[in-house]
C-alpha cells in the first residue's frame, strides 16, 4: 500500500486530526515528528515498532503516542493501525493497477477497482461463456416455473433494477432451498451483499450471524 498525500489528508479531514500534530515530540537533539510522516508508514502497513526505530523513538513511546491521539480505540484481532485509519480515508490504493482513486470507484470492501473489476468479468466471460450461458438460460428455465399468474412482474423489475450497488437481488426461500421451495415473486426478494448471499446460499430458515 502506498502513502499517496491524498490519503494521508483524507484520513486526518476525517478523523478531524492535524497533519502537523507532533506525533513524537522534540527530544534532545533529537527533532519533533509530525503526525503526516508516521501516517505515510501506517499505512504502508510498517509496524509500529519499525516506526519508531525509523525516527530513533522507543517501541513504548509510539503506543503511548497512538494511544493519547485515540485512548478508546480497541484495534480487534489482527487488524493494523494502518488498516484502521486506512478505512476512514476517501481514497483507496487499487491493488490492480495501483492508482489512487476516490471509494466511488470501488465496489464496497473491495480493493479492485470498478474498471479492473469490470475488466476481469470480461475476461472471465470470454473463456468460459459457454458455461456462463448455460447457467443463464437454467436459472431463467427455473425462474419461469417459480413465477404465478398472479405475480407482479413490474413490481419484480423495478426492485432488479433499484438494486444498490455491491449488492444482489436475493430470493428470501430459495427457489430451490433444502427443503422448502419459493416463489420468484415481489414479496420474496430482499437484497443482500454479496458475502451474505454466498453465505446464505440455499438455506431457510438463514441466520446472518458467525458462528
Amino acid at each position: 500500500m502506498r502513502s499517496d498525500p491524498r490519503i494521508i489528508k483524507s484520513i486526518c479531514e476525517e478523523l478531524s486530526l492535524d497533519i502537523y500534530y507532533p506525533f513524537f515530540s522534540k527530544w534532545g537533539k533529537k527533532e519533533a515528528v509530525p503526525l503526516g510522516k508516521v501516517l505515510e508508514l501506517l499505512v504502508k502497513e510498517i509496524p509500529g515498532p519499525q516506526i519508531a526505530k525509523t525516527f530513533d523513538r522507543g517501541e513504548q513511546t509510539f503506543n503511548r503516542s497512538i494511544k493519547k491521539l485515540f485512548p478508546n480505540i480497541i484495534l480487534s484481532g489482527g487488524q493494523s493501525w494502518g488498516r484502521y485509519l486506512y478505512s476512514y480515508s476517501k481514497y483507496r490504493e487499487c491493488t490492480e493497477c495501483g492508482r489512487t482513486l476516490s471509494t466511488e470507484y470501488f465496489y464496497d470492501n473491495k480493493n479492485s477497482c470498478k474498471e479492473c473489476k469490470s475488466d476481469y468479468f470480461k475476461d472471465y466471460y470470454k473463456d468460459n461463456k459457454g458455461r456462463i450461458i448455460a447457467k443463464a438460460a437454467a436459472r431463467n428455465a427455473l425462474l419461469k416455473n417459480a413465477i404465478p399468474k398472479w405475480a407482479d412482474i413490474s413490481k419484480i423489475k423495478e426492485i432488479y433494477d433499484n438494486c444498490p450497488e455491491g449488492y444482489h437481488v436475493d430470493h428470501i426461500i430459495p427457489l430451490q432451498g433444502e427443503n422448502i421451495c419459493g416463489l420468484h415473486i415481489e414479496t420474496n426478494l430482499q437484497y443482500l451483499t454479496a458475502e451474505e448471499n454466498l453465505k446464505k446460499g440455499n438455506k431457510f430458515p438463514y441466520n446472518n450471524t458467525d458462528d
